[in-house]
Order: structure tokens, then sequence, then C-alpha cells
């Protein structure tokens, strides 16, 4: 079923977003069939035939499986160190996460700003891209020659990774980076603070819903805003990280599939009353 699709893909539903704006005309019929999932999701709720905390993709928005934690320190398998040690990547790089490279997702932003950073810094850094990539190529319809020139030997495209592996990367970096010109809801975003990780993102609607006080936005045409904050982040103290971290751990919490459902079910015994 559609809904349980969504459950298992590690989708999060979101009413709200910039809706209006992607879908037009269409804008109602899709918040109908979303509503129409949340009431399904409700209906399996009710009849316990699954348990929502138990889902295989819930640790995405779950502190308390063992995936995705808070926990700095992370066990490695070889095959992954291999990969990054390969690649001359070290604990601290720059994550992000573009799960197709098309315009939607903004691709070519994470080159640019990359490329506005200091020459030593991207060569200590390097920026980790995971997801729809293949090869830095795959960028060269939404960024110039002279970017893809300047950054190809500090981009690493890992490609598509196990959700495990994924949850390593993420706890490994020393800032994630969301850049998404249009999002249904910011999941990466809450991936990122649910382990530990600080987050830079683009200042949309959808993304604003799963950012904490402690995520840095901008306008997702802003590359050099992007790429003076992350200068920033990865300068600052570590108590002055380490409390934008806790301050992103207490927030995510309230992201849970038993929260939603709480909060679902209320809104929908005040319709239906």
């Amino acid at each position: 079923m559609r809904l349980h699709y969504y459950l298992t893909q590690k989708k999060v539903l979101a009413l709200g977003g910039d809706m209006w704006r992607w879908y037009g005309i269409k804008a109602p019929i899709v918040l109908a069939n979303r509503f129409a999932m949340y009431a399904w999701c409700l209906l399996f709720r009710a009849n316990k035939k699954f348990t929502l905390e138990d889902r295989k993709y819930a640790y995405a928005v779950n502190l308390q499986n063992t995936t995705f934690r808070i926990e700095r320190a992370v066990e490695i398998p070889v095959a992954l160190q291999v990969r990054l040690a390969e690649r001359g990547v070290r604990p601290g790089y720059l994550l992000g996460v573009v799960s197709r490279i098309i315009q939607r997702k903004n691709p070519g932003a994470y080159l640019e700003s990359f490329r506005r950073l200091p020459a030593a810094l991207r060569r200590e850094r390097k920026l980790v891209l995971a997801g729809g990539a293949r090869a830095l190529e795959d960028f060269r319809p939404f960024v110039g020659e002279e970017t893809l020139r300047a950054v190809r030997d500090d981009v690493v495209i890992m490609g598509r990774v196990s959700d495990d592996d994924l949850a390593r990367l993420y706890t490994l970096a020393g800032a994630s980076l969301f850049l998404s010109n249009y999002e249904g809801f910011g999941l990466p975003v809450i991936e990122a603070l649910a382990c530990g990780t600080e987050v830079i993102a683009a200042d949309i609607p959808a993304i604003r819903e799963a950012a904490s006080s402690s995520t840095f936005l901008f306008r997702p045409d802003d590359v050099e805003g992007v790429a003076r904050c992350t200068e920033m982040v990865l300068a600052a103290p570590e108590a002055e990280r380490n409390a934008r971290r806790a301050t992103g751990a207490a927030w995510v919490q309230r992201f849970s599939y038993a929260a939603y459902a709480e909060t679902l079910s209320g809104l929908l015994g005040r319709i239906m009353a």
C-alpha cells in the first residue's frame, strides 16, 4: 500500500511547505491524498498491525535507535574506512546528501559554495556527496566548467550508500549541507541533527519545519553566505559546537513516529468531533 511505502522508505509526510508553489492547482488533491494517508496510518495504529517505533527506518527520527545516535564515537566498517581513505577523506569533512541530481535538489549550490572556501580548507576538509550522483560530471548541467575544475580534486562522490553507512557518514562529518530549492520535508536535516552533526541548509518552508534553532539557514542561491557560514562553523570552538549539537539533539526528539501519531490522532479527533 502507498502508506506502507511512505513508512518503510523513511518518508516523513508533512503538511505545509510550499505545496501551492510546487503543485499549483493540484495542491488540494495532493493535500487530500496525504490526509488520507495520515488517517490510514492511524487505522493501522488502532489495529496494532505494527508498532511505529519498530519500523526498520524509524532510526531517522528516533534517538533511541542504535543506528542514528548522538554519540560522536562510531565504529566504522573496514570497507567504508578504505573507501574514505582511498579518497583522502578524514573525519570532519563536509557532507552533502543529494538523492537525485535534478534542479529541484539544487545540486550546483553544493559545488559553488564549496568552491568559495579557501583552497587550503577545501583540501583539508573535502566535500563528500552521497546520493544519486555517480561521478562529478553528473553536476555539469548545473555548474560552470570553472567550478568543476576548481573543486575536482576535493569532491568525493560516494554514490548511494546503505542506511547504516549513511548514518556513519553523518556522524563523522564536520557539518552537513542541505541546499534544496524545494522539499516536502527536510528529513536529511533531522538525520544529521540526530547524529550530532551541525547543519547548514536552505531557508525554505519545509526545511524550516525540520530545522532546530541551531541550524543555519540561507537562501538556496546564496552560495557566498553558505561558504562563509561553513568556514565559521568549522573554525568555531568545540564548546560552542557542542552546545549547538545538544540543541539539535533535543529538537529532533519531537519528530519520533510516536509523536507524529499522537499529534495526528489529536488533529483528526478535533476535526471529526
